[in-house]
């Protein structure tokens, strides 16, 4: 049972380790979400204030075909990192979902294990205190068995010889 216990603890700590890995990742997933929250809000503002017409202009007011073929690439890269930047936050939010799942399951086995645990702790205490019982009944009926003997030689004898008990 003693090993039993030692087993259990030690996978009692691996779990905490792993309980603290798991909430360390969701705290980083977090900030990252929120960095791209304020990265995309700003994005937002910047197309309601300015609008579409913004990027109308930005191509029209070239001054030669090549500065506009420049700056619709310019356009193309920002739309599609804004694109990014959406996809990016949505597979961290996921990820920080399932984070948080494994989390619920970790902290659910450890809560299993202090169970099982203080469970096995019970039954070596039980086991503990009656081997305490049996061995206190053991050495009172070890006096006495010890005690009838010198009792039986002393009649035997009839009563000469002294014989010590311990």
């Amino acid at each position: 049972l003693r090993k039993l216990i030692r087993n259990l603890q030690q996978e009692e700590g691996q779990l905490l380790n792993d309980i603290d890995s798991t909430r360390h990742t969701i705290n980083v997933l977090s900030d990252q979400i929120s960095f791209l929250k304020r990265h995309y809000a700003n994005y937002i503002t910047a197309a309601y204030k300015y609008g579409q017409t913004y990027d109308l202009e930005l191509l029209l007011s070239s001054k030669s075909l090549n500065q506009a073929l420049v700056r619709s690439e310019y356009l193309k890269r920002f739309s599609h990192q804004r694109k990014q930047d959406l996809d990016d936050m949505n597979v961290a939010r996921e990820e920080r979902a399932e984070q948080n799942d494994l989390l619920q399951r970790q902290l659910a086995e450890q809560q299993d294990l202090i169970t099982e645990k203080a469970r096995e702790e019970k039954n070596l205490n039980e086991k503990t205190r009656k081997r305490k019982l049996v061995l206190t009944e053991i050495r009172r009926d070890k006096k006495n068995v010890q005690k009838e003997i010198a009792r039986k030689i002393l009649e035997s004898h009839g009563g000469s010889i002294e014989v010590e008990t311990r």
